[in-house]
């Protein structure tokens, strides 16, 4: 197109300088070169527009067949999805249907275990109790027994206790599963619980030739535990001691660490092989911890035991090598802030978090109006101060008092209703003449989330309001 127009351009001023002047042409030829400019760049941007065009077409057709692919996938992929979700929902259908089975299965379980326990428990109470009455009472009966029906009568007696602790040993193993198995801790004087203990197993281990050996440092802190269940660790780890150990002595040891307590339980026994000690503490684990073989327990002595030691917060294991004894470790909290805490304000929180509900501490100090200071409740009135608290507040509540001068109540409730126990305290303990003269009653409140809603700030409050004099 170009090309034409500037051959009829030259033409053109060819023709016109044969008549015409120079001056003549030039408008003609100015306008036909802006003419030829004008077509050029029109055609050009044409040509542009067209290419431009023709590949958007061909871009937007390939976006088209991509998105028909990608919409075929998608409909794969949902479909497999969809397939998915029907799998995971039968698979959850199943599985809850399987926990319900187990669960119903474990309560069979636990009941079935309660019944026969008790069935079993009152008859081997009796045979015990007529037992222990004629081999050591025999004067009672009037006659003194023959020495072979004492022997055999000892036979029936020993055998019916060890039944006893099996029983035991199950009932703690169901409420172990149920998680019920509870931990109710109190003061507690370290040397008095491990005095009761070895006194419960002295006649056995004398019966074997055995030292009992007591190495207790003088001025052991108080303990805060269920002494009911710390008596049941000493036994279950002292005739454990007294049935691996053929001759030699047994000896326990405590040393005050950090907040706890380490007690030990040591004997000159057999050992136990290094392969079976990460397991002793398994539920119904028997290792061989015995040269030639002995009667063995069920394996829940052990289990049992940890579980009451983690229950109080503290830790157990085990150093032993195969004929140089055994020595079993534990801890126990000592009375204090970081006791209470870990076993009463840490559980309770949890609770009150899981069933949605408030959690209250009501700290109840007593007040000598004539000093000024905080007053220390004597020996002879603190025990029925504390009872009279324990019937004042609700049975699900912890009472817990320290040092003879304060009381803690740790209750599931909201921060009204605490008040109001507080009062109520106050008010019964400065009018029932539990308390000296002069001496007054105040209390403090402490709720979550109504005046601390921070889980950590409330935490960090608890402890200040323990620990504040």
């Amino acid at each position: 197109m170009v090309g034409a127009l500037v051959g009829l351009m030259i033409a053109v001023i060819g023709v016109g300088t044969v008549g015409l002047g120079i001056a003549q042409l030039a408008p003609v030829i100015i306008t036909l070169a802006l003419t030829a400019m004008v077509t050029w760049t029109a055609t050009h941007n044409m040509q542009v527009t067209l290419a431009w065009t023709l590949n958007g077409y061909r871009e937007a057709h390939k976006n088209e067949l991509l998105a028909r692919e990608s919409k075929a996938n998608l409909a794969l992929a949902l479909k497999s999805l969809d397939n998915a979700l029907a799998k995971l929902r039968r698979a959850n259908e199943r599985l809850s249907q399987v926990t319900l089975e187990a669960e119903e299965a474990r309560h069979v379980k636990q009941q079935f275990a309660q019944t026969i326990s008790h069935e079993l428990r009152t008859p081997l109470n009796i045979i015990v109790g007529f037992t222990d009455v004629m081999v050591h009472s025999p004067e009672y009966y009037g006659a003194e027994l023959a020495p072979a029906y004492r022997r055999d009568l000892g036979i029936i007696n020993r055998n019916a206790q060890h039944l006893q602790s099996l029983i035991n040993d199950v009932l703690d193993l169901a409420r172990i599963e149920a998680a019920q198995m509870s931990i109710l801790p109190e003061e507690c004087e370290p040397v008095a619980l491990v005095e009761e203990s070895l006194n419960t197993v002295r006649a056995l281990a004398e019966s074997h030739g055995l030292r009992l050996e007591c190495e207790l440092p003088p001025g052991l802190p108080t303990l805060y535990v269920d002494p009911m269940r710390v008596r049941q660790v000493f036994f279950n780890l002292l005739s454990n001691a007294v049935r691996f150990t053929p001759r030699g002595s047994i000896t326990v040891r405590a040393c005050p660490q950090g907040d706890s307590v380490v007690f030990s339980v040591s004997d000159t026994g057999v050992g136990i092989a290094p392969e079976d000690l990460p397991k002793i503490f398994d539920r119904f684990y028997q290792g061989q911890r015995t040269e030639g073989g002995m009667i063995k327990g069920t394996g829940l002595g052990l289990a049992i035991t940890k579980e009451v030691i983690e229950g109080h917060g503290g830790t157990i294991y085990a150093e032993s090598k195969p004929g140089a004894g055994t020595s079993f470790f534990f801890t126990l909290p000592i009375f204090g802030a970081s006791s209470v805490f870990d076993l009463i304000v840490h559980p309770m929180l949890e609770e009150a978090e899981r069933d949605k509900m408030p959690f209250s501490i009501i700290r109840v100090e007593f007040w000598d109006q004539r000093t000024k200071r905080e007053a220390l409740i004597p020996d002879e009135t603190w025990k029925a101060v504390i009872y009279a608290l324990q019937k004042m507040v609700r049975s699900v509540d912890a009472v817990i008092p320290f040092q003879k001068n304060k009381v803690f109540d740790f209750s599931l409730t909201h921060r009204k209703l605490a008040k109001e126990i507080g009062e109520r305290i106050q008010v019964k303990l400065t009018q029932g003449g539990y308390l000296p003269k002069k001496t007054a009653v105040r209390f403090k409140t402490y709720t979550y989330p109504e005046e601390v809603p921070l889980k950590e700030d409330f935490l960090k409050g608890c402890r200040d309001l323990l620990r504040e004099d």
